[in-house]
């Protein structure tokens, strides 16, 4: 960041999502059940704005983020498969910047 009193800045970032080992069964209308299983995935964000003073943030940004689901239809003739999601976000903030000395 440069001293200017309103100085712009952008930042990336990237990691991966982790979903507990839970296991939705759903058994709704037979003795048979249905099953999802979440898997996590890669994700990925970029922001662009301005800090404006020394303390004050504001900006906007996208997020993406991968997820797969293992389903099971036991109850419905047997069927499964994976779904494989990407979750899309668009972010506007504001944000305070606190520093540390």
């Amino acid at each position: 960041m440069t001293k200017q009193r309103i100085a712009p800045f952008y930042s990336l970032g990237a990691g991966w999502s982790f979903i507990g080992k839970e296991q939705q069964v759903f058994d709704w209308w037979s003795s048979d059940a249905n099953t999802d299983n979440w898997k996590g995935g890669w994700m990925a964000q970029g922001q662009i704005g301005y800090r404006i003073g020394n303390h004050f943030l504001t900006f906007i940004g996208i997020r993406l983020q991968r997820m797969e689901r293992d389903w099971d239809n036991a109850a419905w003739g047997g069927g499964f498969g994976t779904d494989r999601h990407l979750k899309k976000r668009v972010e506007l903030g504001i944000g305070l910047l606190l520093v540390i000395r």
